[in-house]
């Protein structure tokens, strides 16, 4: 009986040795463990890329001291309206001809695909090494327009094929190994794709002509920043 005790024990120990504990050292590189749901479609870890992108953008970190490492950007808009190229140009359909004697607008655009990120912090997190940290993303945030003639929002819903006057689900996670005897803080910021609208009238006889232009964003992931103290 203790024969077989001791086989069991043996074998139990060595069944969890083949296992590592979920508390083992994380690896050194944040940048490389990314556990998002969604397409990460920027990835920047050169210090003055990152450095860059945050002026760029206008985007002050929370804290004086704070130092820049890395910048990830996910998108998790599950409608894949947005083009893979940068710069797709897209024409929509033609409105049809408004009643006969009232000229109508039509709307051209262009694609800039994830060319803003929001200024606004949507959660941050901080940790010390060795352990992994993470942020979520569960927020329903605005889209919007501004045209430089009067365009209705149901002319440009139209148009683009998408609401801009509704708020659009953002939900995702991003975690990250922080190495030892490393303090990393993680920062979150809405990603948006632009639209650049070119707005046309259509007279009733004669040449369309552009009348005026402007821009409508739709709310499609979120951007991570990390960085040191």
């Amino acid at each position: 009986m203790k024969s077989v005790l001791a086989t069991f024990l043996l074998g139990l120990v060595i069944l969890m040795a083949g296992h590592p504990s979920d508390n083992s050292a994380p690896g050194p590189s944040p940048s490389k463990n990314l556990d998002a749901p969604g397409r990460i479609v920027r990835q920047l870890n050169d210090p003055q890329q990152v450095l860059a992108f945050l002026q760029d953008r206008g985007i002050t970190l929370p804290y004086v001291r704070s130092k820049p490492i890395s910048v990830t950007t996910v998108v998790t808009d599950p409608l894949s309206l947005i083009p893979a190229e940068s710069g797709a140009r897209i024409t929509p359909p033609m409105i049809p001809p408004m009643p006969v004697g009232n000229p109508y607008l039509s709307i051209e655009y262009e694609v800039q695909p994830w060319s803003r990120t929001g200024q606004e912090m949507l959660s941050s997190v901080s940790g010390p090494g060795p352990m992994r940290i993470g942020t979520g993303v569960s927020e329903t945030i605005q889209s919007g327009f501004s045209t430089s003639v009067p365009v209705s929002s149901t002319l440009l819903s139209k148009s683009l094929g998408w609401n801009v006057g509704t708020g659009y689900p953002v939900v995702g996670e991003f975690s990250t190994d922080v190495p030892p005897e490393t303090q990393l803080n993680l920062a979150t910021y809405p990603e948006y794709t632009i639209y650049r609208l070119t707005i046309w009238r259509v007279p009733l006889t004669g040449t369309p002509y552009v009348v005026g232009s402007g821009e409508a964003w739709r709310p499609v992931g979120f951007t991570i920043v990390t960085f040191t103290l």
